[in-house]
């Protein structure tokens, strides 16, 4: 498994809230995916999609992004096709919001993985709401074991043991729950760090998530990873 990394410089054609970025970048995306039979077939399915990004960069000390500046989004996948199409195709895309005007891909070296955090919140979705009000931590720690089990079989037609474990310590950075607007509404995520395991299981599903993103709506620009080597 290879996880591919393709840093875009945009440009906005309005200013844009801090909060409001992760929509338009994932309007954006979904935009260019649109343009291609194939991809729009993937991107209307129900399969993991297998690709995340960060935040813009730099944040603004108002956290209002200023039209015709230049800034930096990072977009990684662990789909070939998928780092191939967009190495060809984002440059100078455009949508409502937001310009792409260049970009370079490079892939992420698998090394021995220390610790691992997010950058944009992980979100686990509840009928109810927000998780620290309806389920136990055990069963926010198997979710999100699971959904990482998941993502890895469904990409390499493998079948993991999920007798493992994924890592030595938790740490929940947030002290109340992170905003996330998404569709008009907004959800609850949290801000994570993880001591990374160092068995082999471990270490290829924590590789895999910094392609993949944690939990959920990660094409939407939840769960974004950031890591250190040992």
């Amino acid at each position: 498994m290879v996880v591919y990394e393709y840093i875009c410089r945009i440009v906005f054609k309005n200013n844009i809230v801090y909060e409001s970025f992760s929509e338009k970048m994932a309007n954006f995306i979904d935009s260019l995916m649109s343009e291609d039979n194939e991809f729009l077939n993937f991107h209307i399915s129900k399969r993991y999609k297998n690709y995340v990004f960060d935040m813009a960069y730099k944040i603004e000390e108002d956290k209002i992004y200023k039209p015709e500046k230049i800034y930096t989004v990072r977009i990684r996948t662990i789909d070939e096709r998928i780092a191939d199409y967009f190495a060809k195709n984002i440059r100078f895309h455009k949508s409502e919001e937001i310009c792409c005007v260049g970009g370079e891909i490079r892939v992420i070296p698998e090394k021995i993985l220390e610790t691992v955090y997010t950058l944009t919140p992980a979100l686990i979705k509840c009928k109810e709401g927000y998780w620290k009000e309806n389920i136990h931590l055990t069963e926010y720690e198997n979710r999100l074991k699971i959904n990482l089990v998941k993502k890895y079989n469904s990409f390499t037609k493998e079948k993991l043991n999920e007798d493992f474990q994924l890592y030595d310590i938790i740490e929940f950075k947030n002290k109340k729950p992170v905003k996330i607007n998404y569709k008009g509404i907004v959800l609850l995520g949290d801000k994570l760090n993880f001591v990374a395991s160092k068995n082999e299981t471990a270490q290829k599903l924590w590789y895999m998530s910094l392609g993949t993103g944690i939990l959920e709506n990660n094409s939407r620009g939840c769960g974004f990873m950031n890591y250190r080597y040992l």
